[in-house]
């Protein structure tokens, strides 16, 4: 993935996050990244956390 599809599939993987009931590696899948472990680093490279941690901060926030 180019920087401007990972930035584009990281705003996918968000929305995907926000649904408690999608796993990280579905929103991987949704996001269009070839395994989680691509969106954990796509992740980790863009935010400095994973998308584990991203999930947390948005169910706080919409919770």
């Amino acid at each position: 993935m180019t920087e401007h599809s990972h930035a584009h599939g990281i705003r996918r993987a968000i929305g995907a996050l926000a649904q408690p009931n999608v796993s990280l590696s579905d929103a991987a899948f949704i996001a269009g990244f070839y395994d989680q472990s691509h969106m954990n680093r796509a992740f980790l490279r863009m935010f400095g956390r994973t998308p584990g941690m991203q999930r947390t901060l948005l169910t706080a926030t919409i919770g």
